[in-house]
């Protein structure tokens, strides 16, 4: 089945986070194999270990924006959910992610 093209990105269709091979696939385009520096992929770790991080400086908040736009070019709901004064990992995300940044990931799994 040929794929939709939308326009308008606000049209198209967005992929929720999963904790499958695809899925894991395209965060280690994102993470592993992509071009992002060290210290914006140390956040996420950060968030992953942590649970959730302070949105009181702005590097934090340049750095919830900056992920999700990324998922959003990747055709992803957002990555980072903020409530109140902290973010978080949204829920789907934290497994994929972990298993994506663990020693024994290979890509493909």
């Amino acid at each position: 089945m040929p794929e939709e093209v939308f326009r308008d990105a606000s049209q198209r269709p967005l992929k929720a986070w999963e904790n499958n091979s695809s899925v894991r696939a395209e965060l280690s385009h994102i993470v592993i194999h992509g071009s992002i520096p060290e210290d914006r992929i140390d956040f996420l770790r950060t968030l992953l270990v942590n649970g959730e991080a302070e949105l009181s400086s702005p590097r934090t908040q340049e750095l919830v924006k900056f992920f999700n736009n990324v998922a959003d070019a990747f055709g992803f709901l957002p990555m980072i959910e903020t409530r109140g004064e902290v973010c978080r990992l949204t829920l789907g995300v934290v497994d994929a992610l972990r298993e994506v940044f663990s020693p024994k990931y290979t890509y493909g799994d």
